[in-house]
């Protein structure tokens, strides 16, 4: 998915709006999202379990530090 840059560095976010497109905002600038090949963002994607371990170790990490 191909979209403008955004506000927070990623892109492809058309789908996302009101507090969605704030959440994205928010987890972007506390690098616990860093968006998928070339920055971009696809809300639409299927994760995997890697990259939701990788986010929650991210939380830990800002939580414990």
């Amino acid at each position: 998915m191909h979209g403008s840059n955004c506000n927070n560095g990623l892109r492809g976010r058309q789908g996302c709006t009101g507090v969605a497109n704030g959440a994205v905002a928010v987890v972007k600038k506390l690098s616990l999202v860093e968006g998928k090949g070339d920055n971009q963002f696809d809300p639409n994607a299927k994760t995997t379990k890697a990259a939701a371990v990788t986010v929650l170790l991210k939380m830990l990490a800002q939580k414990s530090g």
